[in-house]
């Protein structure tokens, strides 16, 4: 079973993606949902710079729930370097200083500072040919389907890299108030 390690990273523009609170927040029953666009980076290897143009992918829904002192991240790696459906979801419960810093999930865990997380996967479903069978259905030219497979045979064996929240699309709060 091979450990994955990417890291989630909100733009100074945004929202934090890691949740941090100021050290004197309460915890509260606030309801908050926030989504993001972004992008998915992969590194590309020493002595493979050639591979650099193919290793960043659009993503168009990275979600974020905050409910009290829980957090929750959601996010769907890219179909074309796993190529079926990887949902990540990690949660969280605030810690002392109400950070949200460690997180968890079915496929992997993280910890997050200073908008950053630093996650490791499990278990992770990658099917090569199927990724092929996708990028010859984009009709790409045989020598970028080359390049993308060889990309993703380097995530596959050991991936790493980023999800960064470019632009919020969505932002919603809700209070819940208590007697």
């Amino acid at each position: 079973m091979k450990q994955v390690f990417f890291v989630l990273i909100a733009l100074f523009s945004l929202p934090s993606l890691a949740l941090e609170r100021a050290p004197d927040a309460r915890p509260t029953k606030d309801d908050s949902r926030s989504r993001f666009e972004g992008r998915y980076e992969v590194p590309v290897p020493a002595g493979e710079e050639e591979l650099q143009p193919f290793a960043s992918f659009p993503l168009t829904n990275i979600s974020r729930r905050v409910r009290g002192d829980v957090a929750r991240i959601e996010y769907d790696l890219p179909l074309e370097l796993t190529g079926v459906p990887n949902t990540i979801e990690l949660s969280s419960q605030a810690d002392a200083s109400g950070a949200f810093r460690q997180w968890s999930g079915p496929l992997g865990t993280a910890t997050c500072a200073d908008n950053a997380c630093n996650v490791a996967y499990k278990d992770l479903q990658i099917d090569m040919a199927a990724i092929e069978a996708r990028l010859v259905g984009q009709g790409l030219p045989a020598t970028e389907i080359e390049m993308r497979l060889r990309l993703a045979g380097h995530f596959r064996d050991d991936p790493h890299g980023r999800v960064i929240g470019e632009r919020q699309i969505e932002d919603r709060r809700q209070e819940h108030r208590t007697k």
